[in-house]
């Protein structure tokens, strides 16, 4: 299905450019060790990466970082948790959107929050945000819609426990294959929760961001492994738009205008992780969001950006 031919041109690209990093320097090298290494909980660990996320910009990040730190999630979750400061985090928020400075910055993007869904079911809509203290507002449903996919079940807790449970019986397949379901089951209440409570800013485009920071970063918590170790990983942000082009040049002419399932675009991405890995320092010196994160990189040098 793939042409080796244009496989190794990618890997040459790569090669070549000054992108080719374990941490994109433009991003990652802020958040990186902000993160890695702390003893926070899996869910303001998801969470801070969301904050960041949302902006891309350090200095957004550093203001309104403070307002999630006395977040917390008990044993019984809704009853016992804790959320963050979403009075001082809006005020802080409108305060920045008045200054002449952008809130936006970073490599990628950014999204702004169309609509927010209630618990009642009810929808409300940010279209007429124009004033400072108007984004700030609607950026604060985006964060409260994330908080409670975060803390809304135990998934979270039961990956991490899955994830602890590999590292300490020495990575067996009974317990990667627990892990791996566990990291289904997050990733599938995650991203269900976003896509039917969100419009605008939550895609598999976010998803894949998220990832990107899990995928290089240890807290206490994971028990010494990266949190979303590639082994772990049983999903992957497929439909993320910048995967599109670059696959397609990979392949052979006659399957270029073919329509490809989930499982088939996933299996596409994790062989040309596997190929990539091997051409730019052999099997286990870059992780999926590494290498991935190439043809994301690619299309953006085409632009010139």
């Amino acid at each position: 299905m793939f042409s080796m031919e244009a496989l190794k041109r990618q890997a040459e690209r790569v090669k070549q450019s000054d992108m080719l990093t374990a941490k994109d320097p433009k991003d990652m090298s802020f958040i990186l060790p902000l993160l890695d290494m702390q003893r926070i909980s899996i869910h303001r660990f998801l969470f801070n990466i969301i904050l960041f996320r949302m902006y891309s910009k350090k200095e957004t990040y550093v203001a309104l970082e403070p307002f999630s730190r006395n977040a917390s999630v008990g044993s019984h979750h809704t009853r016992d948790s804790t959320a963050p400061d979403w009075i001082g985090m809006q005020k802080k928020l409108a305060e920045l959107y008045a200054r002449k400075t952008p809130v936006w910055g970073g490599m990628f993007y950014p999204s702004t929050l169309i609509a927010s869904r209630s618990s009642t079911g009810n929808w409300k809509h940010f279209k007429k945000a124009r004033s400072p203290k108007d984004q700030a507002y609607r950026d604060m449903h985006g964060f409260r819609c994330a908080w409670i996919a975060i803390t809304q079940d135990t998934t979270p807790q039961t990956y991490i426990k899955a994830l602890q449970r590999c590292c300490t019986t020495g990575w067996k397949a009974d317990a990667i294959e627990a892990g791996r379901l566990a990291f289904a089951q997050w990733y599938d209440n995650f991203y269900d929760y976003m896509s039917k409570h969100t419009k605008g800013w939550f895609s598999d485009y976010a998803m894949k961001l998220i990832l990107d920071v899990g995928c290089q970063c240890r807290i206490y918590s994971s028990n010494g492994s990266t949190v979303f170790p590639d082994v772990l990983l049983s999903r992957w942000p497929v439909n993320c738009p910048a995967y599109r082009g670059a696959v397609v040049k990979m392949l052979k002419p006659k399957f270029k205008k073919k329509k490809f399932s989930k499982n088939v675009k996933w299996k596409s991405l994790m062989y040309v992780h596997a190929v990539l890995s091997k051409e730019l320092g052999g099997p286990g010196t870059q992780c999926v969001p590494t290498t991935l994160a190439q043809l994301c990189w690619q299309k953006r040098a085409v632009r010139g950006t």
